[in-house]
This record gives structure tokens, sequence and C-alpha cells, in this order.
């Protein structure tokens, strides 16, 4: 969406400005505490994101809401994007900015999906294996996902490696789709009959 496109530019000022004014940590952790406000307050979340709610509405909600004692820079982020109309971020600021952190320090972020828990070891041999694939340090987030079956998906950033048994069998499918067929032999079954009682 572009709200959310205009939203991440409006955040990446923000990682900036704080590295710049070295209050990089600060600003994550009270963005982290709105993110928790945001979590157990489905209400304000699904207010926020209504596009029928007027954006100063919205300002004026987070005037009201937000911790009172977030530093100036988080504080005046979230009013800034509610008045801009890009709103639809702040569920997702505290992970893009930790994102964004993390890069900075050479470090990418896996988001890896599997259809159950991983257990320590295979953790820790999948991490090795995408610390060579990127030549970074990695640090990964698990998460599961029943459908895909078996196998895994990771992204790093816009990247998707999908290794999913799901994903093999829509592979196979397309490719089983793309097969040409022969036409059917004149003398196949029921080829005769049918020009018997032609005309």
């Amino acid at each position: 969406m572009i709200e959310i496109g205009i939203g991440r530019r409006y955040l990446r000022a923000l990682f900036e400005l704080a590295r710049e004014t070295q209050v990089e940590e600060q600003v994550l952790a009270d963005l982290k505490r709105f993110q928790s406000l945001l979590d157990a307050e489905p209400d304000l979340r699904r207010y926020l994101a209504d596009p029928r709610v007027g954006h100063h509405a919205k300002r004026k909600l987070l005037e009201r809401t937000a911790p009172a004692d977030l530093c100036d820079l988080c504080r005046d982020f979230l009013l800034f994007v509610a008045e801009r109309g890009r709103a639809a971020i702040l569920p997702q600021a505290a992970a893009e900015f930790e994102a964004m952190s993390l890069e900075a320090r050479g470090i990418a972020t896996a988001v890896v999906t599997s259809a159950s828990e991983l257990d320590d070891e295979t953790r820790t041999r999948l991490q090795k294996e995408l610390r060579t694939l990127t030549g970074r340090e990695v640090r990964t987030e698990h998460q599961t996902d029943p459908a895909l079956i078996a196998g895994l998906r990771v992204r790093i950033g816009s990247t998707l490696y999908d290794g999913s048994a799901r994903r093999a069998l829509e592979d196979l499918g397309e490719a089983l789709r793309r097969v040409p067929l022969p036409a059917p032999a004149d003398d196949a079954p029921g080829a005769s009959g049918a020009a018997e009682g032609a005309p």
C-alpha cells in the first residue's frame, strides 16, 4: 500500500534522527512500549487503522492514550504520522525500527516459518546456514504455520526463501499443468464407435 510505503519513509527518517542524536535505544524502547499498548488495546489498533476516521481525530486520540513519559522524539513521531494519515504504520513501527537498527550493525533479521516448532538443535543449525548464505550475522524470529505441511519458509528483508512442502506441491502442480497431452489416437476406445454413429 502507498500509505505503508510513505509511513516507512517517515520511520526511516525517525531512525536516522535517533542515531544522529544518540537516542536510538530510547526510541526503540518507547516504540516497544507503545506496541504493548496496541497489543493490549485492540480497539485502539482498529481505530488507528480505520480509514473512515479523520487524521486529526487519530492524533487527538494518541495525545490522550500514548504513554505520557515517551521521549519527545518518539511522541512527536507518533503524532506526526497520525496527522499525516500514515497511522497504519504504527503497529509495525517497533519491529521495523529494530530491523533498521540491526541492519545498521550488520545483523540481518530472518523470519522463519515452519509447520511445527523447531527444536534448539535445528534452530542453531539453521542460523549457521543463514549466516553462510548472507555473509552476515543473522537473528532469527520463529513462527509456525501448519499449512506449510513440512519444510521451511524464510524471509530476510524483501527476499523469500520457500522450501516448504506446500510450495513444492504447488510447483509440481504447475509443472504438470504445463505438460502437453497427446491427442487421442484414431483407434482409441470409443473412437471407431463415434465414427460409425456419425451421419
